[in-house]
């Protein structure tokens, strides 16, 4: 791998990605009527911020490790709305890889397909159930939801 590559996926793949990724949550989170949204790219000192009534994004200094989306709402989520905004962000990275694919096939480069496994691999990979310390992935996210559901009805 040259360094451009390198280079390349770093400062503008990964964060990308990870916008999409959040952008996913977002979305969701808006179509189930939360109140309010905050969007972060990246970790450490904050260097740009949009905010409107319900949105606040933000771009942190290390903008290239990756994102998060945290939605409130005054009443508390029912376990689909829970569901749909876990799936939004992996579900949002795999339309991009569709969109990806096809802007490749219009015109090969290395840069599109890196954009399109990128997507590819972290749609993948935070669709599996995993914790690590307090991170959880979507498909951990979405498995817990569903098991507390369960347990519920079952009592």
């Amino acid at each position: 791998m040259d360094g451009y590559i390198v280079v390349y996926l770093i400062l503008f793949v990964a964060p990308l990605s990870a916008l999409i990724h959040e952008s996913g949550h977002m979305i969701g989170s808006i179509l189930t009527g939360s109140n309010h949204v905050h969007l972060s790219i990246g970790h450490g000192r904050e260097i740009a911020s949009f905010s409107t009534e319900k949105l606040h994004i933000s771009i942190h200094l290390c903008f290239f490790l990756s994102g998060q989306a945290i939605s409130k709402r005054n009443r508390p989520y029912k376990t689909w709305e829970l569901v749909f905004i876990s799936i939004c962000g992996p579900l949002n990275n795999v339309i991009f890889v569709f969109l990806f694919y096809i802007m490749y096939n219009s015109m090969p480069s290395k840069y599109i397909l890196l954009l399109l496994f990128f997507n590819g691999w972290l749609a993948l990979t935070n669709i599996i159930p995993y914790k690590v310390n307090k991170k959880q992935s979507d498909g951990y996210i979405i498995m817990e939801a569903i098991k507390q559901h369960v347990t519920n009805r079952c009592k």
